[in-house]
């Protein structure tokens, strides 16, 4: 059995032994070799021939040597067996001419994956050619095999970003490394130029006061002022009298009132005797801020009383009551017909008493002086349906927004509202009361006192 290859590559073959060392031989037969490719007369190949392909067997080449590319097997002299003649051959004549290459054999089964050679240096990129136009899509066809990785094409275009995956799960936290050491410590470089002066900081806190220094000398005296008018002369009231004990000592408590002062008494009790005769006996004023006096002195009645009371400070002028006030209100029943949003003026045709107020004009209040005035008001009704109606006192005609307020009346029942506020008036200013409602009805006012409206100056 003879298998010719084609010789792509010869070498000499002197590291081989047997009858043909020395010989070149080709090496583009694809089997695995080691040192020694002898054949055994006695019993096979032997020497580390390993048959890849599987085409040979030991009864084909016992009693032989082999050459590279197996292109022939040779008995030693005087080999017993002869069976194959037809392929040995014991003496090595000269090389025939090459014969003509046979037919490509089968594709043989995949060999085992060899190891990766190192990555070659990166080409350069070429350009990036023009795209041409899209070819219509064809009929999608049977997938064939996979053929030979071919050469890396140019870059395509970015593809759009695809959506961003799950995020996989932390792997454990290595662990931490060993604290390198110090470096040395560098020379100290020169002083830099002096910067900018910051701004001024906030001032600090107040620091905790001192200790109290000596009391300085007294000064000298002022002139006495001039002498404040006299006051008026008070009036001496007697007030409570509390019976003490026998042997206590009497005493006088006075109290100031606005005409003058009122004298409360604590009189003890006397063993046995008469009731004591209180008597008033002088009374002598003193300056302004004085505490106020009482002198006892027995007498043989019982006992007379002598008052110091001081005069008191000059008031300010002007009167202490309100500068400005009045009002007006209603009796008389009546029955009002509302219209829909429209404000209704409700009546006070009756005056109060009044300073700066006057009742003018009709069912109105008009003040006189400007100022901050209490609005106090008041309404009692019932309607002819149940409906919500607004009441609201009225500066000029528009309603006080702290005054306005809804409310629901009832069908032949009462109602009462009331309200009080402050609010700033001027001079001029015409006040009155007014009522509207969402739908027409008729509002009854009862017999009564059905509507007040008061005002009263407070600055």
């Amino acid at each position: 059995m003879i298998i010719k290859q084609t010789c792509d590559d010869e070498r000499s073959c002197e590291q081989f032994t047997g009858p043909y060392r020395n010989r070149r031989l080709d090496t583009d037969f694809r089997h695995e070799f080691q040192d020694e490719y002898d054949c055994d007369c006695g019993g096979g190949l032997h020497g580390g021939f390993h048959d890849s392909f599987g085409l040979l067997d030991d009864d084909n080449f016992k009693d032989g040597h082999m050459d590279m590319n197996f292109k022939g097997c040779c008995c030693e002299c005087g080999c017993s067996d002869t069976s194959h003649d037809e392929i040995c051959c014991c003496k090595v004549g000269p090389r025939g001419p090459q014969g003509p290459i046979g037919p490509q054999g089968p594709i043989g089964a995949t060999g085992p994956t060899g190891e990766m050679g190192p990555m070659g240096v990166t080409g350069l990129i070429g350009p990036t050619g023009n795209t041409g136009p899209a070819g219509p899509t064809g009929s999608m066809g049977p997938i064939g095999p996979t053929g030979a990785t071919g050469l890396r094409g140019a870059t395509g275009l970015t593809g759009n970003t695809g959506a961003t995956g799950a995020t996989g799960v932390t792997g454990p936290t290595g662990p931490i490394g060993a604290t390198g050491a110090d470096g040395a410590t560098g020379p100290i470089g020169e002083t830099g130029p002096t910067g900018i002066t910051g701004a001024t900081g906030s001032t600090g806190a107040t620091g905790a006061t001192g200790d109290l220094g000596p009391i300085g000398p007294t000064g000298a005296t002022g002139s006495d002022g001039p002498t404040g008018p006299t006051g008026a002369t008070p009036v001496i009231t007697i007030g409570t009298t509390v019976t003490s004990e026998p042997g206590t000592d009497a005493e006088v408590h006075p109290v100031d009132t606005p005409d003058g002062i009122e004298l409360n008494f604590v009189i003890p009790r006397g063993e046995t005797g008469p009731t004591p005769n209180v008597t008033v006996g002088t009374t002598t004023t003193s300056e302004p801020g004085m505490d106020a006096e009482v002198h006892p002195t027995e007498t043989p009645e019982g006992i007379e009383l002598d008052f110091v009371i001081p005069r008191g400070a000059t008031g300010p002028g002007g009167g202490g009551g309100l500068l400005a006030y009045g009002g007006g209100y209603n009796d008389t029943a009546t029955t009002l017909d509302l219209t829909i949003g429209t404000f209704q003026q409700l009546p006070i045709p009756e005056a109060m008493p009044q300073l700066n107020v006057a009742n003018t004009p009709a069912d109105s209040l008009t003040v006189s002086e400007s100022g901050v005035y209490e609005i106090n008001y008041m309404f009692n009704a019932s309607a002819s349906l149940g409906a919500q109606v607004t009441l609201a006192v009225r500066q000029n005609g528009a309603p006080i927004p702290s005054t306005e307020e809804a409310h629901l009346l009832a069908v032949g029942i009462e109602s009462i509202y009331s309200g009080s506020v402050i609010h700033p008036l001027s001079a001029g200013d015409v006040i009155d009361v007014g009522i509207s409602s969402l739908i027409a009805l008729s509002l009854t006012l009862g017999t009564g006192v059905t509507v007040t409206l008061s005002l009263k100056k407070l600055d």
